[in-house]
Parts: C-alpha cells; structure tokens; sequence
C-alpha cells in the first residue's frame, strides 16, 4: 500500500477523530472493533483484507472489552511517515498483559501486524521465530525480552 509515503498532517488526523465520533457504535470515546474496517474506508486509508484481520487481531488482543479508542489509532497514523518511529508505537503495544516484556505469543502477534503493514518494508527478517528472536534481543541474557530490548531489536533489524 506505500503506507510510509503518507504523512498526515495534525488537521487531517484531527478530521479522523470527528469521522471517529459518528461511526455507527461511537460511544464513551471507543468504537467496536468489528467497525474498524469501516472506519478507515470512511477516512480513506487503504487497507487490504489481510491488514484488516491482523490490525482487528492487534486491537482485539490490546483492548479486551472490543472496542478502541482513536488516540491508540492516532499515535499510530503519526507514525506512519517514519518507520522507526511506528515500529516504537507498536513496541509499546507488543506487551498486551504490561508485565514489561514480551511473550512468544506477543512476538507473534506483534510480527503478524508488522508484516502486513508495509510488506516491503518488512521482509524476511519477519519470518523469525521466537526462540531466534529471543537468542537475537535478549540484551542482558536473563530468559526474557523488555520492551527495552524489543524497541532495540526492531531499531537493529528492521
């Protein structure tokens, strides 16, 4: 899609939230999940069908009533003109239970919402699996990946 070629100005990101607010199940600042597809063909973002299950994936493992907030989206649609500056948004958001570090499960589903973003962008490097990744990131060799060390690792890779 050339995601990274598109930089959203603060007004245009600002219209998105008001299209936000009269989404069909708009309340107290969230709307389903299941109506996040809607939402970006009314603001015209594009998005293939394969983008659109691994985005709903993420936001159903990062917000478990299923439902989202636009300031989650609007970080992320900030970040889309740099890469290294959206891979830190979604470093933040890898650790869905916050325990500070992350799990093969995480590192799946992280990767998964990666790799559909901008498949050129990501490529093979994408195809690692956990143990490879944790052999690779795990900085201070306790067993286990920070997000420290993931926002390194993307930072190195990616």
């Amino acid at each position: 899609t050339g995601s990274y070629k598109i930089v959203y100005k603060e007004d245009e990101i600002n219209q998105m939230g008001k299209v936000f607010q009269t989404m069909k199940s708009y309340k107290d600042g969230k709307i389903d999940i299941d109506e996040h597809g809607a939402f970006l063909t009314a603001i015209k973002v594009p998005y293939s069908p394969e983008q659109l299950v691994e985005y709903q994936k993420y936001l159903r493992v990062t917000n478990s009533d299923g439902r989202f907030a636009f300031p989650q989206f609007a970080e992320i649609m900030k970040a889309q003109h740099h890469p290294k500056g959206l891979l830190k948004v979604y470093a933040q958001d890898f650790d869905f239970n916050k325990d500070g570090f992350i799990s093969p499960e995480e590192f799946q589903i992280g990767i998964d919402v990666l790799r559909v973003q901008n498949p050129e962008h990501f490529p093979e490097k994408l195809a690692i699996t956990f143990e490879q990744f944790l052999k690779e990131a795990d900085e201070n060799k306790d067993g286990k990946v920070s997000i420290a060390e993931l926002e390194n690792w993307l930072e190195k890779n990616i």
